[in-house]
């Protein structure tokens, strides 16, 4: 238990002074003044053994919300924390539910920390087992505890002295007026500025509310516009009034895929107007370029396909289709290097189109050819057409995202490292397909799937706006979680292990949230196990 350190007792006027003596003994400061020691206030009571010296070592509390309070070290182990199973319980927010431990030794005393939130201090060093000596100085957070050996003196040089008499007396209690006045006052004016504060809180708020719905209604105004022209494919009109509606509604997921929409269908939209006039010029060479900047997904295909038969076949296809005399007689003269030559200009043909983003043009091409890697190319580019077309018809995100894995599979097979059109058209896909499956991953244990998903998107299409907000979410979310175990990791060590686990899987391997999730899961295993 821990005993008050000094009884008081009454002087003269009234006054009170503190009780110097300890019960069968000398004084501290006689005791003080044998050994050569300024006087001061001394000890408090403690267990002595008839000499006037204390038989026990003891702690006594200099510093912090138990500051002047002493306790007899009678026991082996003596426990001290926050906690109220200590043998030492300490109203001290700073220190840990169990702090620190205090264990006899023969004739030493050792204290160690039990692994404590902020650690142990003896004499300003951080020590996790630390023998002790007379006078060492134990900070735990705010509060620090002396270390006294049995028969020790510690000398209080901070305290008042009692010459002064009354005087002495009612000037601290003035002073101790004075301060209370002045605390009064300034706590009144902490609660008038506090209301006035809460007041233009709330009428921001309000403020902000009104403003924010008027917000809300006009982009909503604005988004119904830009979708109705969407349907009557007028790109750039609908692109100028869904950005609006972007910038007043940042965060709705639907106005951004419809802004994206619009802004990825206006060049299409431009390039198949291109290839119309090219027609009418007679120059279907133009006429192809044009069409190739239209993918098999995009609203515009159809009408690009439509038009695109209006065209007579290339001319290199029909080279390919009909062998020249010339091409006979190299191949008579030389055959393989007349055959490897062949090879090497039906390849060249496809992977042009192919990478212009002509899928239909490189597979009529590849069917035109007469060698084996013109077939083999020809069954790369079926697996890719089947692939595709299931990817971007298919309703079951799962199924959708295994076509689309299938199709870039088929893609690098085909384009072999070169970056083309049809890269970047199925990396938009997948990045789409995986932000839709990451959006159906709400609960906290779903997270890490959903970050995955989110990499794995923004690795395809890392100019995907939407899938870098989903990723901040995410990784918002992960903090938070971390935030909440922290805060529970003495009270439940079980549940806080746990969700520092899911941070670390949520969170990229470097991030330093992860880092720290992954010490303190580890950190916990002891506790745990406890």
């Amino acid at each position: 238990m821990i005993t008050p350190r000094a009884e008081q007792r009454r002087g003269p006027a009234g006054a009170q002074w503190p009780e110097r003596t300890s019960p069968g003994g000398p004084s501290p400061d006689l005791l003080a003044a044998a050994r050569g020691l300024p006087t001061g206030w001394g000890d408090a009571t403690a267990l002595y053994d008839g000499t006037g010296l204390p038989a026990s070592p003891r702690l006594v509390v200099t510093a912090g919300p138990r500051r002047g309070f002493e306790l007899a070290l009678v026991n082996p182990v003596t426990t001290v924390g926050r906690g109220r199973n200590n043998t030492v319980t300490i109203p001290d927010v700073s220190l840990s539910r169990r702090h620190s431990r205090l264990e006899q030794h023969g004739d030493e005393w050792v204290v160690l920390d039990q692994g404590s939130g902020n650690g142990t201090r003896v004499n300003g060093r951080l020590v996790r087992r630390h023998r002790l000596r007379h006078g060492d100085e134990i900070a735990m957070g705010d509060t620090a505890l002396r270390f006294v050996e049995p028969g020790g003196v510690l000398v209080w040089t901070s305290l008042p002295s009692s010459r002064g008499g009354a005087a002495t007396g009612r000037r601290p209690l003035l002073r101790h007026r004075t301060l209370l006045r002045v605390a009064v006052f300034v706590a009144l004016v902490a609660i008038l500025g506090a209301a006035l504060v809460r007041q233009r809180r709330l009428s921001l708020l309000a403020e902000a509310r009104e403003r924010g719905d008027a917000d809300r209604a006009f982009a909503r105004a604005r988004f119904q516009e830009g979708t109705a022209l969407l349907k009557q494919r007028l790109w750039a009109e609908a692109r100028d009034k869904l950005r609006i509606a972007a910038e007043l509604a940042p965060r709705d997921a639907e106005v951004a895929r419809q802004l994206d929409s619009a802004e990825t269908e206006l060049p299409r939209a431009q390039a198949l107007a291109a290839a119309r006039a090219a027609v009418a010029r007679e120059d279907p060479g133009a006429a192809r370029e044009s069409l190739a900047q239209i993918p098999a997904d995009s609203a515009l295909a159809e009408d690009a396909r439509i038009l695109e038969r209006t065209l007579p076949p290339p001319a290199d296809a029909a080279a390919l289709a009909v062998q020249t005399p010339e091409i006979r007689r190299e191949r008579t003269a030389h055959p393989r290097r007349g055959r490897s030559s062949l090879e090497a200009r039906e390849a060249r043909a496809i992977l042009a189109a192919y990478l212009g983003g002509n899928v239909a043009a490189a597979l009529e091409r590849a069917h035109a050819g007469r060698t084996p890697a013109a077939d083999r190319l020809a069954a790369s580019l079926e697996r890719f057409v089947a692939a595709w077309q299931e990817g971007v018809t298919q309703q079951d995100p799962a199924h959708a995202l295994r076509s689309l894995e299938a199709a870039a599979d088929a893609d690098r097979a085909i384009a072999r490292g070169r970056k083309g059109r049809v890269e970047r058209e199925v990396g938009r896909a997948l990045a789409t397909r995986r932000a839709t499956i990451a959006r159906g991953l709400s609960a906290d244990d779903d997270l890490p799937a959903a970050a995955a998903h989110l990499r794995a998107a923004a690795q395809a299409d890392p100019s995907n706006p939407e899938v870098q907000e989903q990723l901040r979410q995410v990784a918002d979310r992960a903090r938070e979680i971390y935030l909440r175990a922290y805060a529970s990791r003495e009270d439940d060590p079980v549940q806080a292990r746990q969700s520092f686990r899911l941070v670390g899987e949520i969170l990229p391997q470097a991030d330093e949230t992860a880092e720290k999730a992954r010490r303190w899961a580890s950190s916990l295993e002891g506790k745990v196990a406890e």
